[in-house]
C-alpha cells in the first residue's frame, strides 16, 4: 500500500475483516480527492467559470464604455470653446476693420457718418443703451463707470458734434473729426478691441 508498505493478511475466517477496514481506511482520501476533482471538473462547475468570467469581462467594457462617453465629453466642451474663442476674436477683428475703415475713408462725408456709426457701435458692445439726443449725461455716465479713464464731458463733446453731423446735417470741421476719431481710439484701446495699429489721416 502507498504511504504504509506491505500489510500482512489474514484468510481466517473472523480475522481478515480488520486488514480490509485498515484497507478502505487508507483508500478513503484518496476516493476523496477524486470526487473533488470531478466535482470542480464537473460542466455545472466550468459553466459557473464561465459565466463570472463573462461577468467581469461585461463589467469592463461597461467601464470602458463609461471612460470613453467621459472622454468625448470632454472633447466637445473644449472644441465648443475653442469655437467660442475663435468667434469672439473675429468679432474683435470685423470692429477693428470698421474703425480702421472709418478713420482711414478718404471721402469725408462718408468717413464722418461711419465715425458715428462706429460710435454707436462700441456703445452697443458695452451694451450702453443710447439715442442720440437724449440720455447722453446718463450714457456718459455709464461710461465713466465701466471705463474710469473715461470723464462725462469727452462723451458729451461726442455727443454735440454727432447732433450736428446728424440734426444738423453739417460737415464737420477738422478739429470735430479729430475729437471723434481720438475717442474712438481710447475707446477701443480701452475695451481692447484694437490689436491693429490705426493709422489715422
Amino acid at each position: 500500500m502507498d504511504g504504509i508498505g506491505w500489510l500482512p493478511i489474514d484468510v481466517t475466517p473472523g480475522f481478515y475483516y480488520d486488514t480490509y477496514s485498515l484497507i478502505e481506511l487508507v483508500l478513503k482520501p484518496k476516493q476523496i480527492d477524486k470526487t473533488d476533482k470531478d466535482k470542480k471538473n464537473s460542466p455545472d462547475k466550468l459553466k459557473l467559470n464561465e459565466d463570472s468570467g463573462s461577468g467581469a469581462g461585461s463589467k469592463t467594457k461597461k467601464e470602458q464604455n463609461i471612460k470613453l462617453t467621459i472622454i468625448g465629453i470632454i472633447t466637445l466642451i473644449l472644441i465648443c470653446a475653442i469655437w467660442a474663442i475663435a468667434i469672439s476674436y473675429l468679432l474683435k477683428i470685423n470692429k477693428v476693420i470698421k474703425v480702421k475703415k472709418a478713420i482711414e475713408n478718404p471721402d469725408s462725408e462718408k468717413r464722418q457718418k461711419q465715425l458715428y456709426a462706429v460710435v454707436m457701435m462700441l456703445l452697443q458692445a458695452d451694451k450702453i443703451d443710447f439715442t442720440l439726443g437724449k440720455d447722453a449725461e446718463t450714457a456718459a455716465k455709464k461710461i465713466c463707470a465701466l471705463h474710469p479713464e473715461f470723464e462725462a464731458d469727452e462723451f458729451l463733446r461726442v455727443n454735440n458734434i454727432l447732433e450736428k453731423l446728424v440734426f444738423g446735417e453739417m460737415k464737420l470741421e477738422e478739429f470735430e473729426e479729430r475729437t471723434l476719431i481720438a475717442f474712438i481710439e481710447k475707446y477701443s484701446r480701452v475695451r481692447k478691441i484694437n490689436p491693429f495699429r490705426i493709422r489715422r489721416k
